[in-house]
């Protein structure tokens, strides 16, 4: 067993990184997949997939995430988890992420790298890691608050879904990131809100409802 190689602290801070990406995963299976599919198929469907992005993240992820993705296995060999198993568990916290890289690739029957580089491109360029973050720590007043967080985290998704696609479709003629240069005056402005919510003292939800409205705006309607 894992108890058996390395101390208690490290086998807890690796069970509650696999808690939290079982959790994400699982929300993420429930919106997303349609209820006749057995746990089987998506097995058979995700597993191949998910081991070629984990592969690719090197590659396609931007510097900050890169960074992210650093720290996070080098807290896990700090805590004296081996560094090949800090190696395997530092993406778990991506798992949904990439679970949706490949919905997007069966969608639009392209490749997993073509999609991964475009979708973690168009990230990128409003820091959607850090909108979601946020947003998975807000403090909630009550259960209200809860639901409106939880409705602007599955925005969120859906927003950074609809982005992907359509960048991947205007790729036709051109690149990705000649897609992204075309709506540069929009995408400016929307970082520029977001770095200004950033260098306040605390972020608020209405700060983060504000945020949302204009990815939503940028976005359009849902795509799938």
């Amino acid at each position: 067993s894992i108890a058996a190689v390395i101390p208690l602290t490290a086998e807890i801070h690796s069970w509650l990184m696999l808690r939290n990406a079982i959790e994400s995963a699982t929300k993420w299976l429930i919106e997303t997949q349609p209820p006749e599919v057995r746990a089987g198929q998506l097995s058979d469907w995700l597993r191949p997939s998910t081991a070629e992005l984990v592969a690719l993240l090197p590659r396609v992820l931007p510097a900050p995430a890169q960074a992210g993705l650093a720290a996070a296995g080098e807290a896990l060999r700090r805590d004296g988890v081996p560094a090949a198993l800090a190696e395997r568990l530092a993406p778990i916290e991506r798992l949904a992420e990439l679970f949706e890289i490949d919905h997007i690739a069966r969608a639009l029957d392209a490749s997993l790298a073509a999609v991964a580089e475009t979708y973690y491109l168009v990230g990128d360029q409003v820091d959607f890691d850090w909108v979601r973050q946020s947003l998975a720590e807000l403090p909630a007043a009550d259960r209200w608050e809860r639901r409106a967080v939880e409705a602007l985290s599955e925005g969120l998704v859906y927003a950074r879904r609809q982005l992907t696609f359509d960048v991947l479709r205007s790729a036709e003629d051109g690149t990705p990131g000649t897609h992204v240069q075309r709506r540069e005056e929009q995408l400016g402005k929307l970082r520029t809100l977001v770095n200004d919510i950033k260098s306040a003292r605390q972020t608020t939800l209405a700060a983060l409802v504000v945020v949302m409205r204009e990815i939503g705006r940028l976005a359009g309607r849902r795509s799938v």
